[in-house]
């Protein structure tokens, strides 16, 4: 019985060590999304990355934001995200026409009519009223999605 008890009490103060090492599993899943984005328009803009979990029970949502972007700069933004997160670009353009979800990862692109799996750049090119951004996985400028 003694001994029982001893072998039951060392695989709980394992247990309790490993939790206490580990951070929890859910910490585990969550990765940076990055986008580098190139702002070739002539307009002021903000430029917006944006994330939202599909979950029900958490509806986790974060962005992260340029100031006012102007001409021939670039910008580096990153969130943090799971699988079960949808990524998009929202840009606002001072004095023009905004885009709303541009959306860059795990979503369906109205445009394109498809799904969207993995965009790291973009460039934004174009005036105020009339722009497009143009959007891949890396800077080789092949496009996967146009707003126009």
């Amino acid at each position: 019985m003694r001994k029982a008890i001893r072998v039951a009490l060392a695989g709980a103060m394992t247990l309790v060590a490993m939790g206490m090492a580990a951070p929890p599993a859910s910490a585990n899943n969550y990765r940076d999304y990055h986008i580098q984005v190139s702002q070739q328009m002539g307009a002021t803009v903000k430029i917006c990355l944006k994330a939202e979990s599909y979950d029900e029970a958490n509806r986790d949502y974060r962005e992260s934001c340029t100031g006012d972007a102007l001409v021939a700069t670039k910008h580096d933004l990153t969130v943090q995200i799971t699988d079960r997160h949808r990524v998009w670009l929202h840009v606002n353009v001072a004095f023009g026409e905004s885009a709303d979800q541009i959306t860059l990862h795990n979503g369906y692109n109205h445009t394109l009519q498809r799904h969207v799996f993995e965009s790291h750049w973009c460039a934004l090119v174009g005036t105020t009223l009339i722009w497009k951004a143009e959007c891949s996985s890396d800077s080789s400028g092949k496009e996967v999605y146009h707003w126009q």
